[in-house]
């Protein structure tokens, strides 16, 4: 996805309006990143100090020392970010040293609540758009489903879909959210006739 809106002189937004759905939020703070420090709520950093945002830090192991990091920033809407505090999706940061742990009330993580709500989401969300498939042209003959792949639509934002191969070899997405299906995917342009 490329950077879209500027953070600062240096840094980017990886999404181009903040993050207004529970759901969309909830799937990019459980992301399990590559770093030590787990993807988080916190306003300390953000351009004006007071914004909250979710910070995700990331870090690829390179060879002979050529190891990178860095963090990728999300935009999120303020009023869905202080409805994830109070309801129980988010907690201190938990940080273990040698002889001690304390949490980090200023980085927000995401609590059990928000893991096992945004799976239950997910498989719900699957449920509908199975759902909305009709046997014999969106799944094989027999009925089944063929899943390809499933998402957001910009990398960890945007809308959720599911991808399946129909029976005639191409590939339909369904929106479960918006209760949209495209067949096919991508959508073939018609055909100029002169």
């Amino acid at each position: 996805m490329p950077r879209i809106v500027k953070r600062t002189e240096h840094t980017y937004y990886w999404n181009a309006a903040p993050i207004t759905n529970l759901y969309e939020a909830l799937e990019v703070l459980t992301f399990d990143n590559s770093s030590r420090t787990p993807v988080h709520l916190a306003h300390e950093n953000s351009p004006d100090g007071k914004t909250w945002e979710i910070l995700s830090p990331w870090y690829r192991e390179g060879s002979s020392g050529g190891d990178s990091s860095g963090i990728e920033y999300f935009q999120i809407d303020q009023e869905l970010a202080e409805k994830l505090k109070a309801g129980g999706y988010l907690q201190p940061r938990k940080e273990v040293g040698w002889g001690y742990t304390r949490y980090n009330e200023k980085e927000l993580v995401a609590s059990q609540k928000a893991h096992d709500e945004d799976r239950s989401h997910s498989r719900e969300m699957e449920k509908v758009a199975e759902s909305m498939l009709t046997a014999g042209v969106h799944t094989d003959l027999a009925g089944s489903p063929t899943r390809l792949r499933f998402g957001r639509e910009d990398w960890r934002t945007g809308r959720l879909h599911f991808d399946y191969k129909m029976s005639n070899g191409d590939t339909c997405r369904v929106y479960p959210e918006e209760k949209e299906l495209v067949a096919p995917y991508p959508p073939q342009e018609e055909k100029k006739t002169a």
